[in-house]
């Protein structure tokens, strides 16, 4: 699936500084958002048709293996092990775990009104 680091890796081929640029990150991020590979490859369509003319070298590298990136749909799984097929960059998961793991702390100590360590002493 296309991810942020997929738009991490476009990031050194554009001079971010320029609202433009982040324009043709957010259009090719909302591909990824659709659920159907159907309405995946329409928006794909729809960011070929935008950006082609204005940046044709960076839409040719974005369609280079455009299939393969489609290729999880064709598997099937049940949707609540989707977020662990998302990425294969092992760091990422570890650290959307980690983020995870974090929340869930904040929201313990948030209802509790006290630190966890303290729990267990009372």
């Amino acid at each position: 699936m296309f991810t942020k680091s997929h738009l991490d890796g476009w990031r050194g081929y554009w001079d971010l500084s320029t609202s433009g640029n982040c324009c043709i990150l957010a259009d090719a991020g909302v591909i990824y958002t659709q659920k159907t590979e159907g309405d995946i490859r329409a928006q794909a369509e729809v960011f070929r048709e935008t950006w082609q003319e204005r940046e044709p070298k960076a839409v040719a590298n974005f369609f280079t293996d455009f299939d393969k990136t489609l290729a999880y749909l064709r598997v099937d799984f049940p949707a609540s092990l989707g977020i662990l097929i998302r990425t294969t960059n092992r760091l990422e998961r570890f650290h959307k775990e980690m983020r995870r793991k974090q929340r869930d702390i904040a929201h313990s100590i948030e209802f509790s009104g006290k630190p966890m360590g303290r729990r267990c002493c009372e």
